[in-house]
Parts: structure tokens; C-alpha cells; sequence
């Protein structure tokens, strides 16, 4: 299944590319379906040796839009949502 990162440079939400290092600068929402702090984007990440800071779970994808306001944040979903 394919998967997008969202977040919103100046309140916008946007599906701009960012590099590597600047997504995993970001603080990272995460929604899926176990509640988990891990999805498979962090798997790819491990294996290039990399890790993000998930801050945030919930198994409800409607909760991460207003989160997503605020400064620093981003969501890599499924690319269907």
C-alpha cells in the first residue's frame, strides 16, 4: 500500500516534498488500527538505520487534521486517506 506524508507549513496542509533528515526532524502523529507508536514507515526507516519521534497515536484518522496545525507536526498515512 502506498503511503503520503501531510503537514502544514504556515497552517496549510500540504503534501510538499521534504528531505529525509527535515521529515525526521518533524514530530510525527501517527494513526492506525493497533493504537501502536510504530507503523511500517518506521520499518523502512529501520532498516536505513534512521528512527522518527512519534508523539502521538490514535487508531482514528479524523483526529490527525487538527493536529496537524501545529508547527513541527507531520502524519504519513495510507495515500487512500
Amino acid at each position: 500500500m502506498p503511503f503520503k506524508s501531510v503537514f502544514a507549513p504556515a497552517g496549510v496542509l500540504s503534501a510538499h516534498k521534504l528531505s529525509l533528515e527535515a521529515y525526521l526532524a518533524r514530530t510525527h502523529l501517527i494513526a492506525t488500527y493497533r493504537n501502536a507508536f510504530e507503523g511500517p514507515a518506521d520499518a523502512w526507516l529501520a532498516a536505513q538505520g534512521k528512527r522518527r519521534k512519534v508523539m502521538f497515536a490514535s487508531t482514528r484518522f479524523a483526529v490527525l487534521p487538527s493536529l496537524l496545525r501545529e508547527p513541527g507536526t507531520i502524519a504519513t498515512v495510507p495515500e487512500a486517506v
